[in-house]
């Protein structure tokens, strides 16, 4: 997977999941809503999936940052607390790389928590911590190598 591809897919797979949000607030809409929704959910694990497969911590993070970044480009002004939380969250990953893992991961874990949320949502929030995770591992694997352990 390379990264132009995978920053392309996920634009459209976001895409997807918001056109498919939208769609379910409108009336007679709630049916397309629904596929668009699924589509761009199923198809995002199936990314974060392939990417936490190639071992390449570099590619969980950038695949995690690009969705981070469409997110945040379709939170509405008014979303205030939507809005600072992917920030901080964009940030943090630009800083401190393993920080960054660990507060992310808990952030999707109270996401995954919220009430109402559907097995799909739930397998979504679900393969994004596995990748943190992952990350992490990999970013432990290297500090032990180096550190001659």
């Amino acid at each position: 997977m390379d990264q132009i591809g995978l920053e392309n897919n996920l634009i459209n797979y976001a895409q997807n999941i918001d056109i498919g949000r939208k769609g379910l607030r409108i009336p007679g809409q709630e049916a397309a809503g629904r596929i668009n929704y699924e589509d761009g959910i199923t198809r995002s694990i199936s990314i974060f999936t392939d990417a936490q497969i190639s071992g390449n911590a570099e590619l969980l993070i950038m695949a995690e940052l690009y969705f981070l970044k469409q997110e945040l480009s379709f939170c509405e002004a008014s979303d205030t607390p939507t809005i600072s939380s992917l920030t901080q969250a964009i940030q943090s990953f630009e800083d401190a790389l393993h920080t960054a893992c660990i507060a992310h991961r808990t952030r999707l874990g109270n996401m995954d928590r919220v009430p109402g949320i559907n097995p799909l949502e739930k397998a979504f929030f679900q393969v994004r911590k596995d990748n943190m995770t992952a990350v992490q591992n990999i970013y432990l694997a290297k500090q032990k190598t180096a550190l001659g352990d």
